[in-house]
Parts: structure tokens; C-alpha cells; sequence
């Protein structure tokens, strides 16, 4: 299966039943990255209203965040080729592959959905590319002596330098889109579950789409460089059914980098409230940033709207989503299942409103193995009050 994403916008309207889909609802599992605040329907339509999306070429790399954030009911369904590579939540059903984006489903009240994963790694590909493979290398089991091993656990060596006129030396961002050449194995069977080299294409990634391995081994380098990665299985895919399991190891040229927009950084007390944070009756603690202009509009507390910015991390500092990453302000219901609906609804026009969800609130059921850990942080704008 390739690991570029492409996406087909299906519907942002809880109804489904427009035009000749036939769709059922179920309760959606918790999976990957889930969970999140209240559980969500999901729906199956018809195999041949999806058969288009898991035969088309991979030509695109463009993974949409569409989401639904007028109305706390509403859930934006996409439909895509899958990454393996990309810590993307997904199904399968017969022939069609489905996903929800981790916070278009916060923001929207939903859970992440899916009990099952897209497998293996080449599923959809001809026998040729099936049969194809590329032996190991000879460290593929552990990191050699002359690797450099980050506190992460991550380990890595550059195989071929950047070339030394290489006129782009920028390390890429994690916004940024990376092409690249890749292959990657099981350490512990020496495996080849994935290669854009024996496809004979570059792949196309939004860099803050890749499990954390990547994200930090593929920041290490510059245009032009190949290097091998020995990503611990807590930067991969943490033991979750069906994907690619243990330590992997990668081959990894980077061709290409577009810059993305610049990353929000993190609060300095993005890890402990201050003491005088106000706390509600669900133990959600807040601050206010940037008090609003005395008689700034305030939205209705009941089916009131807000347009907002906002950024989201969890409490190591690490971006979790952000309204920059969803192409601008988005619209929020005050009264919806948003966790920080409370919060925005006692806001006003330019205040700016720091949030710390406890992770019991924010999941409503256990976190699966790769949801974030303890705290959210959310710092939240309220650009205008929607009428």
C-alpha cells in the first residue's frame, strides 16, 4: 500500500442519506489516537460509492483536517489511500478505506472510530509489487556503534551526505511537506514491509502526519541526505494490531522540503497550571492571557457561535493541532461537545484563554496506545462572536 495519502471529501453533515448512498450508523471503537469526549457515529456507504477512492492513483500527497465545527453533532468523514507510515486512524471495509481526522472529531464532539487497521502494508498493490523486496541491511537488527542515538531512543546514521553545494540546508519543521525515498523493514525479521523505491516514485508527506520517529529523524536532515533510522517501537507504531511491529528500520533520502507555516510553540507552564488558575467542576483549569476591551460582545451561552484561533499540545510541548494547521479561524458552538465549550462561552471578542484538560476528561474512555499523554493544553482566541 503506498504510504501517500490521498483524500476524498465525503460529507460534513451528520445526515447521509442524500443522493443514492445508503448509509447505517454504528458506535464508533476507540482506536489509534481516541476516544476523545463522547463517542461519534460512523458510516459505511456503499462499496461502490468507495470503490473509486481505493483504485485511484497516488499521485496526490495531500492530507486534508476538513472538519465540521459549527455544530457539536456533526462529524466531517474522509476517505483515503492510508500511511503506514502516517499515524493515521483507519478501517476497512470491503474496498473502501476510511479515517477521522484525531481533532476534527475533538472539536466536533466525536470519538476516534475504528476497530481495525489497514494490512498489510502492500495490500492493494499488484503481484509484481507484492513480490518485490529489498534484503536488509546488515544492521538491520540494531543500531551499529557509529550511530547517533537522540534521548528519544531514536538512533541513526547518515548513509550519503547532503551534497555540499546543496543550496537548500534548512532542517525541515514539523509543518513542513517532505518528499522522500524511503524503505523500511521489521528489525527483528529483517521484513520489508514498505518502499517508495520499489514503487519507483518519491512519496509526498505532511511531516506532522508520521509517527514521532519520523517526525524527529526526518527533522535531522537536510536535501539530498540519505540516512538509516532505528526507530523504537514507542516512536512507531506501539504495538498496535495490524501495523508494522518492534523497532523499524529505515532508509530514508530526503528530496525535497515545502515550508509550512511557523510551529505555535508551546507556553513555558504548558506541563503545571499556575496557582491561579480557575478550575471548573470538571477539574479543567484556565487563565486568562489577554483580558477582551471592557464591553467587548460575548457569545450566547446557549447555540451561541464564536469564530476562534486556537493551538493545542500535550504536556511534553508537542503540538497536538492547531487552527493554522485547518487553514485558519474556525467556528465553534458554545453549547457544543467541544471539552473547552464552557471556556469559549465566557469568553469575549479578544480575549485569549489558556486551558489545561485533564486527560480523564478529554478521552471518555481508556487512551489507546498512541493518544497523547496527560494534559492538553489549549490557548484559545475569541476573534468575533458569530450571529
Amino acid at each position: 500500500m503506498s504510504p501517500v495519502v490521498r483524500v476524498l471529501r465525503m460529507s460534513s453533515s451528520s445526515s447521509f442519506s442524500q443522493g443514492n448512498r445508503a448509509h447505517s450508523h454504528s458506535r464508533a471503537h476507540s482506536c489509534s489516537r481516541g476516544g476523545l469526549l463522547s463517542r461519534v457515529r460512523s458510516s459505511s456507504s456503499s462499496s461502490s460509492s468507495s470503490s473509486s477512492s481505493s483504485s485511484s492513483s497516488h499521485d496526490d500527497a495531500h492530507l486534508s483536517r476538513g472538519a465540521d465545527f459549527d455544530d457539536g453533532g456533526d462529524v466531517a468523514e474522509e476517505a483515503c489511500h492510508v500511511s503506514l507510515v502516517g499515524d493515521i486512524v483507519m478501517s476497512e471495509k470491503k474496498s473502501q478505506i476510511r479515517r477521522r481526522p484525531l481533532f476534527s472529531l475533538m472539536v466536533v464532539g466525536g470519538s476516534m472510530a475504528c476497530s481495525e487497521f489497514a494490512m498489510p502494508m502492500m495490500m492493494n498493490q499488484d503481484e509484481a509489487f507484492a513480490a518485490a523486496t529489498i534484503p536488509p541491511p546488515a544492521d538491520v537488527r540494531k543500531p551499529p556503534v557509529d550511530a547517533i542515538c537522540e534521548k528519544s531512543g531514536l538512533c541513526s546514521r547518515i548513509l550519503e551526505a547532503a551534497p555540499a553545494d546543496a543550496s537548500n540546508k534548512t532542517k525541515p519543521q514539523l509543518l513542513d511537506i517532505v518528499t522522500v525515498d524511503y524503505t523500511g523493514w521489521q528489525a527483528a525479521d529483517g521484513k520489508m514491509f514498505d518502499s517508495s523505491v520499489v514503487r519507483g516514485k518519491p512519496a509526498t508527506f505532511a511531516l506532522r502526519n508520521l509517527i514521532k520517529g519520523w517526525q524527529e529523524g526526518v527533522g535531522l536532515m537536510t536535501v539530498g541526505e540519505t540516512r538509516r533510522m532505528w526507530i523504537p517501537e514507542d516512536l512507531a507504531y506501539r504495538g498496535t494490531a495490524g501495523r508494522p511491529s518492534g523497532m523499524l528500520v529505515f532508509d530514508v533520502t530526503l528530496r525535497s522540503v515545502k515550508a509550512g507555516p511557523p510551529v505555535p510553540r508551546a507556553p513555558d507552564d504548558v506541563a503545571s497550571p499556575p496557582a491561579n488558575a480557575v478550575t471548573d467542576s470538571r477539574g479543567v483549569k484556565s487563565v486568562t492571557v489577554t483580558a477582551a476591551p471592557e464591553g467587548a460582545p460575548r457569545p450566547a451561552p446557549k447555540g451561541g457561535k464564536a469564530s476562534i484561533s486556537f493551538a493545542c499540545w500535550s504536556e511534553d510541548g508537542t503540538l497536538v493541532d492547531a487552527s493554522i494547521l485547518r487553514g485558519g479561524p474556525q467556528v465553534v458552538a458554545t453549547d457544543g461537545t467541544f471539552v473547552i465549550a464552557p471556556q469559549i462561552s465566557n469568553m469575549a471578542e479578544g480575549e485569549t484563554v489558556r486551558v489545561w484538560v485533564p486527560n480523564k476528561v478529554a478521552f471518555t474512555s481508556a487512551p489507546p496506545n498512541s493518544a497523547p499523554r496527560g494534559l492538553l493544553v489549549f490557548e484559545i482566541k475569541l476573534l468575533k462572536v458569530e450571529q
